[in-house]
């Protein structure tokens, strides 16, 4: 039986793209502001051979599939079409920069001039909708680019980094493999193809490596996503982000910009639902070429409550939740963890009972009066 090897880490990863990622999220505020009614959970950053997947993931897991139409058109993946290059508009690309880099703020940072095309499809129910989505997105981008800004902190300093996007075409007569599918479940997409044109922050210097198996940074690893991208991630993708480290947050952005997909979540739901109190009971399945990993670690985040930590689960389990308020919404943002160093996340919500126990808890006052306060 064929086995995966367990992935080794030769550089220090906990820096890297991390200015590439900040251009992609202003991509993908703006896509969704302007075409998705600001609803930036419908942008999936992955390839078009797992956008249905990645996006049934996103659903109600409790939620059984009953075709097409459970995956709550519309949405878009978007995926890059090769990978970042220089820009090569003129003047963009100097040397000064890239070797010796510019003075901000009294920080010396080392910077290059890119741009990325990304191939992007949204995938609409309704022609009458699909028609309505390319207009607003045609009229968002003509006639010239959209300019932006995004922001990166390196070394206590907040660094505004502008972002250009333009459109550079689009179509709605798109060969799929799946066509005949796509037809039958009358699922209607089209392509567009968008170029970012940025500045990346120069990534610290690996230094040689000293002593046969270990080498240390140049330089003091202080660089990450600044304070904008927690609030991204905080109001946007419902990830309790703005109480965690630089690093837990480089986790959690890399989570979502490197999803694993050869590893599935057979089942996440909720059992023993109280007014104060829920059971989240989980399936994880890894396939047959990577049998020899296993998950190293479970962790649940939920705003306003300590992070619930499973060491060394096993593949099915659970993990019971307290202190909750009654009749009240949770969302459970849970990062599994394999000892090959993938993670994998998924998003629950539920919500709580009513407390028995309260006095004016009745039939006609499903919720909660105001203590000494008649109507």
């Amino acid at each position: 039986m064929a086995q995966e090897f367990q992935t080794t880490t030769f550089y220090d990863l906990t820096t890297s793209d991390l200015s590439y990622y900040s251009a992609m999220i202003a991509f993908e505020k703006y896509i969704a502001a302007n075409v998705f009614r600001g609803d930036v959970s419908r942008m999936l950053f992955t390839t078009t051979n797992f956008a249905f997947r990645a996006r049934f993931e996103q659903m109600d897991r409790r939620i059984a599939y009953d075709g097409a139409s459970t995956l709550n058109f519309p949405f878009a993946s978007y995926w890059y079409d090769g990978y970042w290059s220089d820009d090569t508009r003129a003047g963009a690309l100097q040397a000064g920069q890239m070797v010796k880099g510019i003075t901000i703020g009294g920080t010396t940072v080392r910077n290059r001039p890119v741009r990325g095309t990304f191939n992007t499809t949204f995938y609409f129910d309704s022609d009458k909708e699909s028609r309505q989505a390319y207009d607003l997105l045609v009229w968002s981008f003509k006639p010239r680019s959209v300019i932006l800004k995004t922001t990166v902190k390196y070394k206590g300093v907040d660094i505004v980094i502008p972002v250009v996007m333009s459109l550079d075409s689009i179509s709605f007569n798109t060969e799929y493999t799946e066509k005949d599918w796509l037809t039958q479940n009358r699922i209607l997409p089209f392509n567009a193809k968008f170029t970012i044109q940025s500045y990346v922050v120069g990534p610290y210097i690996q230094t040689t490596i000293t002593d046969g198996i270990t080498g240390t940074l140049s330089e003091s690893p202080d660089i990450y996503i600044a304070e904008h991208v927690k609030l991204y991630f905080e109001a946007y993708r419902n990830m309790p982000s703005s109480g965690i480290s630089a690093n837990q947050l480089i986790q959690t952005v890399d989570a979502y910009f490197n999803p694993a997909y050869d590893i599935s979540i057979s089942s996440l739901t909720t059992s023993n639902l109280l007014w104060n109190g829920v059971q989240i009971n989980y399936v994880v399945t890894i396939p047959e070429s990577a049998a020899s990993d296993s998950l190293s670690s479970i962790t649940i985040k939920m705003k306003g409550k300590a992070d619930i930590i499973i060491q060394n689960p096993a593949l099915t389990g659970n993990a019971i939740i307290t202190g909750l308020q009654e009749i009240s919404t949770y969302s459970a943002y849970i990062y599994f963890y394999l000892k090959s160093g993938k993670i994998k996340t998924q998003t629950l919500s539920f919500t709580t009972s009513n407390n028995s126990a309260t006095p004016d808890n009745t039939m006609d006052k499903p919720l909660k009066s105001l203590k000494g306060v008649v109507f």
